[in-house]
């Protein structure tokens, strides 16, 4: 089993979202968009928007992803850009530094490492391995999907009760 590193303090969640609000208000004035084009672009309110970029709201994970694609980056080059502008206290412009690619695999690593020791002790290698790649299927969903997801795994839940003796 892999040793699990402590992934560091967590930051606090407000100066986090106003760290991600300014963020996406800054790469949005770089690629010279106006707020409500992205706003249009991301099928939200420009006052949801707004108030994104001011701080005063966190964007679901979903608006997140969204923004993130119509600002043209991953979601984790967003959050690194936002992880960068919280370390140094702003963001860089351009592309992807090294140094920011470091912090994303950084984080990736972290979070691969958590979801091994969580595995660990569940079961063989085999169902190690299924869990895995269903945490991994599980992730990249959307909200809707994960609702059925969730329906298909009670129902696999009540039948196998069922069948047991």
């Amino acid at each position: 089993m892999t040793p699990m590193t402590s992934p560091g303090p967590l930051p606090d969640p407000i100066a986090y979202q106003e760290a991600l609000g300014r963020t996406i208000q800054v790469l949005r004035t770089d690629r010279s968009m106006s707020r409500r084009e992205l706003a249009e672009r991301s099928s939200i309110s420009y006052s949801y928007l707004s108030a994104i970029e001011n701080g005063a709201k966190a964007p679901s994970t979903k608006i997140l992803r969204v923004i993130a694609d119509r600002l043209g980056l991953e979601t984790k080059e967003l959050l690194a850009l936002v992880d960068a502008r919280i370390e140094r206290g702003s963001a860089p412009d351009g592309p992807l530094t090294d140094e920011m690619m470091e912090i994303i695999e950084r984080q990736e690593q972290r979070f691969r490492e958590r979801q091994d020791a969580r595995l660990a002790d569940r079961g063989t290698p085999n169902t190690i391995e299924t869990r895995r790649l269903l945490l991994a299927l599980a992730n990249a969903l959307d909200d809707e999907d994960l609702v059925t997801l969730a329906k298909v795994a009670q129902g696999l839940t009540a039948l196998r009760q069922k069948l047991e003796p």
